[in-house]
């Protein structure tokens, strides 16, 4: 690197500190004012905080390994100050992960979510806001929706939250205080609850919050691959098909017998519990582990994916009996082309 123009090297430089070393190092290495060769000798081998804490056990010993590992002389102003940079790094991050160990402990013995720190959370915001633009606060999630959500993607648990705690910006939480046994003053906060949807605007716009939310959680955790390939279209189209003629809109033939339909309006409340119960169903199915290649499969035109819907409550003459519908069934599976999977739902 010595031979290329002196911005190119500190570009290459610093793209290298980012890609390699994580972000919660590289903040604390910029914020101490580290030089970026410095930068790039820490994230080398010490990528994460809880190995750059574990460097030395003092500060004297820190000073030798600048010395010794990094390279870094005492014989000038400059360069004692890069070494001091690096100590006063090591002590804040020492200081970092004792609290944020001692908060995650707190949490798991109180049973709420682990608390998410602000550059993390700030990190997910923006690099969703890349992509979608400026968010609003009735469309960015909250902070505790968020570490919520967090919690969940870490221990591969993800769940569907009911459409009243899906959280916006707008929504305040509740705090509580309380003292316990030692005489200490607690403060908590208190599961927040926002009013269900009563329109279809409204339903949209909680949709909206839960989208933002799962695609900010993509944007951080990279290593899940259930969330790999994560885009807002999936979650539009269920949002459009709850809202369309199958659901909300839902239309049959009219009861003239002609060709034409009329529309039947179901009760707002049974198309909230209907689109809740899909929901949890889509994560089960999303946590998969053959849902990545199913998907990409579909989309590439591998096999074709049939879902149908039949009741065989209703006697003598259920659904099962209808040669029209075995007559569908077959028809799809003579079709030529792609393989078809079919997928039956039984409606009990």
């Amino acid at each position: 690197m010595k031979n290329l123009p002196h911005h190119l090297c500190r570009t290459l430089t610093a793209s290298f500190s980012y890609k390699f070393g994580k972000s919660n190092q590289n903040h604390h290495c910029k914020s101490h004012l580290q030089s970026l060769e410095n930068q790039v000798a820490i994230c080398r081998h010490y990528g994460s905080l809880r190995k750059f804490t574990a460097l030395e056990d003092d500060r004297a010993a820190i000073r030798t390994t600048c010395l010794q590992d990094f390279a870094i002389p005492n014989d000038t102003p400059e360069a004692r100050a890069q070494t001091a940079s690096v100590v006063a790094a090591w002590e804040t991050a020492r200081e970092y992960m004792a609290k944020a160990v001692e908060l995650k402990a707190e949490a798991k013995v109180l049973g709420q979510p682990r608390i998410l720190q602000i550059h993390a959370r700030q990190a997910m915001i923006r690099a969703v806001e890349n992509i979608h633009g400026q968010l609003n606060d009735s469309e960015c999630p909250s902070s505790d929706y968020l570490s919520l959500k967090a919690e969940e993607t870490e221990c591969n648990e993800a769940t569907a939250a009911p459409l009243d705690e899906i959280l916006s910006k707008q929504a305040s939480s509740q705090i509580q205080s309380a003292v316990d046994s030692t005489g200490h003053i607690r403060v908590t906060r208190t599961k927040a609850k926002a009013k269900m949807p009563g329109s279809t605007e409204e339903y949209r716009k909680v949709m909206k919050v839960e989208m933002f939310a799962w695609l900010a959680m993509a944007s951080r955790y990279k290593a899940k691959h259930w969330l790999h390939g994560l885009t807002a279209v999936p979650f539009q189209k269920f949002t459009e098909y709850i809202l369309g003629d199958r659901a909300y809109g839902l239309q049959i033939p009219s009861a003239s017998g002609d060709s034409g339909s009329q529309r039947v309006k179901p009760d707002w409340s049974i198309v909230l519990a209907y689109e809740f119960k899909l929901r949890r169903l889509r994560w089960v199915l999303r946590q998969g582990p053959s849902v990545q290649s199913q998907g990409k499969a579909e989309e590439s035109g591998n096999f074709k994916l049939e879902l149908m819907e039949f009741d065989i409550e209703r006697s003598p003459d259920h659904d099962l009996t209808d040669h029209a519908l075995w007559e569908r069934i077959f028809a799809l599976l003579k079709e030529g082309g792609s393989p078809k999977v079919l997928l039956l739902s039984a409606k009990i």
